[in-house]
């Protein structure tokens, strides 16, 4: 998540760039700043599954991840490579999942390997790939209404409107030959 004096607004890791701010996982007002970004390859990628509450993410077997601590109140860190089903990680909010899932992929990926200053945890996740594409609210069609539109087609009042027939619409009585097309 970068974030300017007046604006935050999500964006991808591969837009971040040396400069950038990021908000801190645990404190929205705590800016951290890239300090280092770099794209590599890898042959390994994790996919990490904390169940329904929480979005999977994919990373690196090095990528580092924040767990609870076993004693005490702080939080560790470790490789997501050494993170098995069972073990739990730290959410957003602050929230301890446990890990439901982890799935290995093997190919030839890209990944961003950033970092930060001062070196703390933020919240990520993946957004899908392919999205719906959507419009918003139609605009509202102000409809024309002209005094006595509901009243047409009722021949007992159509002579009170000026009309000599309801058949004929809203042409008012003419004298004959007056009225041109």
């Amino acid at each position: 998540m970068a974030s300017g004096p007046q604006c935050t607004h999500l964006i991808a890791a591969a837009e971040l760039v040396c400069g950038s701010r990021v908000h801190a996982a645990d404190d929205a007002e705590s800016a951290l700043e890239v300090t280092g970004l770099s794209k590599q390859r890898a042959q390994k990628l994790l996919q990490l599954f904390a169940g329904p509450e929480t979005a999977p993410l994919t990373v690196s077997p090095s990528h580092m991840m924040v767990v609870p601590a076993s004693v005490g109140t702080a939080n560790q860190i470790r490789t997501a490579g050494e993170l098995r089903p069972g073990d739990e990680v730290v959410c957003s909010g602050g929230e301890i999942r446990e890990l439901t899932e982890v799935r290995t992929m093997e190919g030839d990926f890209e990944v961003v390997a950033i970092t930060f200053h001062p070196d703390l945890p933020v919240a990520v996740f993946h957004a899908p790939t392919e999205r719906m594409q959507s419009m918003g609210e139609a605009p509202r069609q102000k409809r024309l209404r002209r005094s006595g539109m509901n009243r047409r087609g009722h021949n007992n009042h159509s002579t009170n409107l000026g009309y000599a027939h309801a058949e004929i619409g809203s042409i008012p009585e003419t004298a004959p030959g007056e009225y041109r097309d």
